[in-house]
């Protein structure tokens, strides 16, 4: 996790692809996708 936080701080774009709560924490922004249907998810 420390790598993506370092490529994210350096300005690259990373899509994290997780089943795991906790690494998901982590994200700044989250997109769910459930049944097909893609949300947003408020912090």
């Amino acid at each position: 996790m420390t790598l993506f936080h370092a490529l994210h701080q350096a300005g690259h774009t990373i899509v994290l692809i997780t089943h795991d709560d906790q690494v998901a924490k982590e994200a700044e922004r989250k997109i769910h996708i459930r049944d097909g249907k893609v949300r947003e998810v408020e912090a």
